[in-house]
């Protein structure tokens, strides 16, 4: 439920997916200063910023934590949940979500926390990346999210978890490195595959879809492979 003021005039209403349609505010550091409501075709000015967040997460798991004083009661600081942006931003790339809307400022917003390299397996991986410049979606889509997500496929699928979780810069430098070797390995693999495949899809040239099965084909890789066939080909792609 949003109460407060829209175009100099008081409203209560609930809230839908539609008002929450974009929030942006390049001048600050907070999270979705502004929010947009599409049906009165405005921009929610900052000062009644604090009036929508209060009622949006009123049922919050943080703050219902708070409220019932489990962090006093457990002798635990109460996380900042704006400091975890560059993992939720990290996610929001890595599994393809259109970057429209709320999603757009989630990772504006995660982008310049991993700047701050504040998670330890995230700025050992970046530095490993050699990522000189500001940290951008290409980089999360395309040097961050194949490492992490390459333990998975050819190697240990625990090493991008421990990673995140890494507190140990020796250990964290390890996992980082062996991340790399598989994430090397998958590219090899998936090479191989790819030229494997090709010869075989020249023969169904003709074919409205594309079914293909092989032998010794690596389960860890044959998704991406298939993918990659369908987007060149444009058509319908399945293997088994």
């Amino acid at each position: 439920m949003f109460e407060g003021y829209i175009k100099g005039k008081k409203i209560k209403r609930k809230l839908s997916s539609e008002d929450l349609y974009s929030a942006s505010d390049d001048n600050s550091n907070q999270f979705s200063r502004e929010i947009y409501f599409k049906k009165e075709n405005t921009t929610m000015r900052p000062k009644d910023w604090k009036s929508l967040k209060n009622n949006h997460n009123k049922k919050a798991l943080n703050k219902k934590l708070r409220d019932s004083g489990w962090f006093n009661d457990n002798k635990i600081n109460e996380p900042n949940i704006l400091n975890f942006l560059d993992l939720v931003s990290l996610g929001t790339v890595c599994d393809v979500v259109p970057l429209v809307g709320l999603n757009r400022a989630i990772v504006k917003q995660g982008l310049k926390v991993l700047k701050k390299r504040s998670n330890l397996g995230l700025k050992t991986l970046y530095d490993l990346c050699k990522i000189e410049s500001q940290p951008s979606t290409y980089d999360l889509g395309f040097k961050l999210g194949p490492r992490i997500n390459a333990g998975g496929r050819v190697g240990k699928s625990s090493h991008g978890v421990e990673l995140l979780l890494s507190n140990d810069p020796s250990s964290a430098y390890q996992i980082a490195l062996d991340l790399e070797k598989f994430n090397k390995e998958r590219q090899t693999i998936e090479f191989i595959l790819i030229q494997k495949i090709e010869n075989e899809v020249k023969k169904l040239d003709n074919q409205p879809v594309l079914l293909l099965d092989g032998e010794n084909w690596h389960e860890g890789v044959i998704g991406i492979v298939a993918s990659r066939i369908k987007d060149k080909y444009n058509k319908p792609t399945t293997y088994k």
